[in-house]
């Protein structure tokens, strides 16, 4: 069968949808607690740099941790209105890497992944509970809930993110600061 993106055909969903055999689980929480109440405010600025094609994103934190954390959630937030997203559970992400552009790339890619596939996260906090700078590990817990076209809509897509667009900068001061270009 080809398989046509541009097809009318719901023959070419299913066989991509089948591909995707890597479904993340989602997982309802009851009784939310104090920790996964809190949200903390996104640290990022945006540059669109041509309308219809290139975004470029920048996240920054005090470390490492927290500035992949602030760039993954940017990416969200351009997306979506925040505030339209509540916490209902949570799926994991796990990525590995050859070195951190390579780690925050397959990162990203994962939470493309989710957010296009099952369970179609929406995303409104991350929390990378193992980062492991030495072999280019991390494990995350992205709370959100599942898309609900009534309330989570968009006029924006995202296509694809370059690894070779990936930055990692530390300022003098010790700020870690991410960028990464989303084509759309």
């Amino acid at each position: 069968m080809d398989l046509d993106p541009q097809s009318e055909d719901s023959e070419w969903f299913e066989a991509v949808s089948e591909t995707l055999a890597f479904e993340k689980e989602f997982v309802i929480i009851e009784n939310l607690g104090p920790e996964e109440r809190l949200i903390p405010h996104v640290k990022y600025s945006m540059d669109v740099r041509d309308e219809l094609v290139e975004v470029e994103f920048c996240g920054w934190g005090d470390c490492l941790k927290e500035s992949f954390e602030q760039a993954a959630q940017a990416m969200y937030a351009h997306l979506y209105d925040l505030n339209t997203i509540e916490i209902k559970g949570y799926c994991l992400v796990e990525a590995e890497g050859r070195d951190l552009a390579d780690l925050f790339y397959r990162f990203v890619d994962e939470l493309q992944f989710a957010l296009g596939g099952a369970p179609h996260l929406v995303v409104r906090k991350i929390v990378i509970q193992e980062f492991d700078e030495s072999t280019f590990l991390l494990r995350a817990k992205c709370y959100g809930e599942k898309y609900d076209p009534k309330r989570h809509q968009s006029s924006k897509s995202l296509e694809t993110i370059l690894k070779e667009n990936v930055r990692i900068d530390r300022s003098p001061e010790g700020q870690y600061k991410v960028y990464y270009i989303i084509y759309s």
